[in-house]
């Protein structure tokens, strides 16, 4: 009757990673130029099922760095992502270094779609921004960014 549209792995099937990657980007960096948000989430999502792209990310990643850090945004740190198939950090160690390179601020959030995913992993991704060498934090209030020190 209706044609389904497919989730999860299954959207990745047939696919030319790296296309899909380079779309990816592309629409996050649409998103950055609105104006209408302070901070990108989720900025790697693309890779919750372990799908790499088969060359460096760098080149790719660094036109919407340059973007999220001309329009001054913050990137938000998400510990989703150790609760989905690829079990890593949103976004990578490497996206993380080359956003502090940068200047670029961060957030952080848990994702939690229930209260039992409040804060989950928070000890974790504290471990990780100290080894990463994260020194603050910003919280935004009516669009008014206050960085907090760590």
């Amino acid at each position: 009757m209706f044609d389904s549209v497919p989730d999860g792995a299954a959207q990745f099937e047939d696919r030319d990673i790296d296309a899909v990657y380079a779309d990816y980007f592309r629409r996050v960096r649409e998103i950055a130029a609105t104006g209408l948000v302070d901070c990108l989430a989720h900025l790697d999502l693309i890779k919750i099922h372990g799908h790499r792209l088969s060359g460096e990310i760098g080149s790719l990643i660094n036109e919407t760095l340059d973007l999220i850090r001309a329009r001054n945004l913050a990137i938000e740190l998400s510990t989703a992502g150790w609760r989905k198939p690829v079990n890593e950090l949103y976004p990578s160690d490497s996206i993380i270094v080359l956003a502090m390179n940068k200047n670029i601020s961060f957030t952080t959030a848990s994702d939690a779609h229930s209260h039992a995913q409040l804060g989950d992993k928070f000890p974790i991704l504290a471990q990780r921004m100290a080894t990463l060498g994260i020194q603050q934090v910003c919280v935004f209030e009516k669009h008014n960014r206050t960085q907090l020190p760590l």
